[in-house]
């Protein structure tokens, strides 16, 4: 019995030792695999179509915002949100990134936050509701008038919808999201900092780090959209602080008038060269849940901007005096236009999909390779801890029959 007993004891000392070296290797693996780089295109391709019919109500087919899970998963692979423009009524489909099979579709109270017209969808932190949470924003400002119109005209509402991220096996297809799940954002450009009191706005993300003097998780960013030749010179990125949001939801209302960061130097941007954040229309943005990745994106590309730790994001987009510019830019895998951007969570596959009728999803790989990184960051690895969430399933590359 002593025997044995000191067999067992031996043995699983043995065990742990093990263990605690496999885990130890991981971490290593993990903790470097996660240093703040510029990635380098490994693949892009576009063969799942997205199942946009929706017998509820109208198709999902002029998708006009995404949001990948961080947390939420339908057979092993994350889910996505999903919006569509003004056509597209106050709804939310909920797809398997997998296959683009619809598996629900979610309503919000039209007379609380009707469809005018939105333009973006992103998910994040609850900021001041909750920092550890995670909440979807959908954007409602599209403004065509005030584009056409050098911004003297356009509409007088914008407005940006949180609502805390809905589990979605606890809900039945077509059911209402409860106001008590939601705040609203009524906001302007009246800030002297604009250019303009009117914009038009379709690219939108939320800050997951906070690393900037004065920033803070949850902050959301919008960058305005102009394309009419030297117009673009009012391309704007504002700021919407977490701390301007109500502290809980039950339909709360807040107003705030949103200030542009950044630095809008044009000649200096012109001087250093390359497409530069005054120099293109924007109508898609996502950051990558680590915080060192900003994508932008026009109608026919996706452009990275590098974010090292401890930089703010007007510093890593919009400030030629930082030499702020993309470090890998690529064209959307899928054809049509395309007005949306999503990143897994490992940030290993950019997902976006064009409008149109059961459009194809385009996925864009991405690989790690500081010997092949056109930029690298300097100092320690972000994030400081090495991530515990598992990589996100490589998307399918077989067609859908």
């Amino acid at each position: 019995t002593i025997q044995y007993s000191t067999m067992i004891h031996h043995t699983k000392n043995e065990k742990c030792w093990l263990v605690l070296a496999i885990i130890s290797t991981v971490m290593r693996s993990a903790f470097v695999s996660s240093e703040a780089m510029c990635p380098i295109i490994e693949d892009r391709y576009a063969h799942t179509r997205l199942k946009s019919h929706d017998p509820n109500g109208p198709d999902f087919r002029e998708v006009s915002g995404l949001a990948i899970s961080p947390t939420q998963t339908h057979n092993g692979k994350p889910i996505f949100f999903a919006i569509s423009d003004g056509g597209g009524d106050a709804r939310i489909g909920i797809f398997d990134s997998d296959n683009g099979k619809r598996l629900k579709t979610l309503r919000v109270d039209r007379g609380y936050f009707r469809n005018a017209d939105w333009e973006s969808l992103t998910i994040g932190s609850c900021g001041k509701s909750g920092e550890g949470d995670k909440c979807l924003y959908i954007m409602d400002a599209g403004d065509n008038q005030a584009r056409q119109n050098n911004g003297n005209r356009g509409r007088g509402d914008y407005r940006i919808l949180k609502i805390r991220e809905p589990r979605w096996t606890d809900y039945n297809d077509n059911d209402y999201i409860s106001k008590s799940r939601m705040s609203r954002m009524d906001f302007d450009y009246r800030h002297h900092s604009s250019p303009t009191n009117h914009a038009d706005c379709e690219a939108m993300f939320v800050d997951h780090k906070g690393w900037g003097s004065g920033e803070s998780k949850g902050d959301i960013y919008l960058a305005t959209k102009w394309d009419k030749g030297n117009e673009r010179s009012k391309n704007r990125l504002f700021r919407l602080p977490a701390s301007a949001w109500s502290s809980g939801y039950d339909g709360a209302v807040r107003n705030y008038s949103v200030k542009s960061v950044g630095n809008y130097d044009y000649n200096r941007y012109q001087q250093n060269g390359g497409i530069h954040f005054m120099k293109t229309t924007w109508s898609s943005a996502e950051m990558s849940f680590d915080g060192t990745m900003i994508a932008l994106g026009n109608l026919q590309k996706s452009y990275v901007f590098l974010r090292c730790p401890g930089t703010s994001v007007a510093d890593a987009i919009a400030n030629p005096h930082a030499n702020a510019k993309p470090c890998v830019e690529w064209s959307h895998p899928a054809t049509g236009q395309v007005e949306t951007l999503a990143w897994t969570p490992d940030r290993r596959f950019t997902l976006d999909i064009p409008e149109g009728n059961s459009p194809k999803m385009g996925w864009t790989k991405l690989r790690f390779d500081r010997n092949r990184s056109s930029r690298v960051c300097p100092g320690q690895p972000a994030p400081t801890r090495p991530p515990t969430r598992r990589p996100t399933p490589a998307p399918t590359r077989n067609p859908t029959p």
